[in-house]
């Protein structure tokens, strides 16, 4: 009766491993609870510095499309970060906290990970290179590393506002340069057919 169990124990060890990791994979997140643009559990961040990141984080929304969403937490049981930080990104673009241009950073302070999650417009869009986003990442490790929060935080939204702002200056040049080049050809077409009509008057005359 030995050889029969023994026989059927494998195949069912594996059937319960993978309905474990399967049920595992899809289980509902714990998402920490996020009512602002910046959530600080851990309370690392004082009340001006947080004011301040707010308000920076309205003005990339309002003056470069680019919703963000800051959230400081002490520590999470996910094995996979990186996996967290893209559902947790969709979590907050389903509550419409951000969208496909805009951003999540997420830092674990007892844990010392973080995530810098994009949205698909803004990574795929140009605007933001692979180099700038490791600059970003780098930056918020070196504050968690060192546990100074803000001057990651601020440094990498900084950097944000620059690369879009001078994104933003250069197409707003290009556009310039359009109306220019247009206003010009249509001063010439003018003044060719003002010389034109002269002329056919000067003839009848």
């Amino acid at each position: 009766m030995a050889r029969p169990v023994k026989k059927f124990a494998i195949p069912l060890l594996t059937v319960l491993s993978f309905l474990i990791i399967f049920t595992y994979a899809n289980a509902e997140r714990d998402f920490p609870d996020v009512q602002a643009t910046v959530t600080d559990i851990p309370d690392v961040l004082s009340d001006v510095d947080e004011e301040r990141l707010a308000q920076t984080l309205k003005d990339l929304k309002e003056f470069n499309n680019m919703p963000g969403v800051i959230v400081i937490a002490e520590s999470t049981s996910e094995w996979d970060f990186i996996e967290y930080g893209h559902d947790f990104f969709d979590h907050l673009r389903v509550q419409g906290f951000v969208d496909n241009t805009g951003f999540l950073i997420y830092l674990s302070t007892q844990d010392k990970k973080m995530t810098f999650e994009m949205g698909r417009d803004l990574k795929r869009g140009g605007v933001l290179t692979d180099e700038d986003a490791r600059d970003i990442r780098q930056m918020l490790n070196t504050s968690l590393a060192e546990g100074d929060y803000f001057s990651g935080l601020s440094g990498s939204l900084a950097k944000l506002r620059k690369i879009t702002g001078a994104a933003e200056l250069e197409e707003a040049g290009r556009e310039r340069g359009n109306w220019m080049m247009l206003s010009g050809l249509i001063i010439i077409i003018a003044a060719l057919l003002w010389n034109i009509r002269r002329k056919r008057m000067q003839m009848r005359n």
